[in-house]
């Protein structure tokens, strides 16, 4: 920023503190640093972003720059999140023993479920066809059946 020009405030917005506004061009400098030159990414939060930032008390349009620095860190989470589940799914030894055995468990509860429901059937079948068993034998005791 040069002297020269004036120092433009946003409504509602406190004037900026240089050690972070180094801090934040900083940190959007890295992030533009892993991607790819000339590759602009597409942005997909900048509404929700926008709306959260409102949310927690920023202005209703907040600067782009702001709004691009928060989804790039987003992002920036999600990717590593990611990275992190990815690594622990393939992690073989004590971990995969037991991945193994809690797979083995949930098939086992399965089956189980499936067999309860089976004898369940069975079970209001039977009842059915011992209550008009018994709807006949009262029929024929009443009205003397064939």
């Amino acid at each position: 920023m040069d002297g020269d020009q004036p120092i433009v405030r946003r409504k509602g917005r406190p004037p900026k503190d240089p050690e972070k506004a180094a801090e934040r061009a900083a940190a959007a400098a890295a992030v533009e640093a892993k991607q790819p030159r000339g590759v602009k990414r597409k942005r997909m939060f900048t509404r929700e972003l926008q709306a959260m930032m409102y949310g927690f008390g920023d202005v209703s349009n907040p600067l782009p720059e702001s709004i691009d620095l928060l989804e790039d860190m987003v992002v920036e989470y999600v990717v590593e999140m990611t990275q992190k589940a990815l690594q622990l799914t393939t992690k073989k030894g004590k971990d995969q023993k037991r991945h193994d055995r809690a797979l083995e468990l949930l098939r086992m509860s399965e089956e189980l479920k499936r067999a309860r429901a089976s004898f369940e059937e069975k079970d209001i079948i039977k009842d059915a066809t011992s209550a008009k068993d018994k709807e006949k034998d009262l029929d024929d005791d009443l009205f003397g059946g064939d």
